[in-house]
């Protein structure tokens, strides 16, 4: 239930009222606790569970690494697992698949 509240209220002897607003609150869809009103009056771990942001990223590239000369091919680099330079790597990767 959407409950708006009005209050005027006299602002001192100079015969103005000012309008006071408070925020309604509305019950998730799928799970039923109370929230303020969102445009799709879910909350936040519903509306989580209901979409992926990374729907649109690619999750996964093929890359060659060659166990010989510790090399990733095209183009050869040697790089350590997690370094900078590997995660550099798969990123231009990622960027040229897309």
């Amino acid at each position: 239930m959407f409950v708006l509240f009005l209050l005027a209220v006299m602002a001192g002897e100079s015969g103005m009222f000012t309008v006071q607003q408070t925020v309604g609150t509305v019950l998730c869809c799928k799970c039923g606790i109370v929230i303020p009103p969102n445009a799709a009056n879910m909350c936040v771990n519903c509306l989580c569970t209901e979409v992926d942001i990374t729907e649109a990223l690619q999750k996964h590239v093929i890359i060659i690494h060659c166990a010989e000369c510790n090399r990733y091919l095209q183009p050869p680099i040697k790089a350590q697992l997690e370094s900078k330079q590997l995660f550099n790597f798969l990123r231009q990767k990622n960027k040229e698949s897309e």
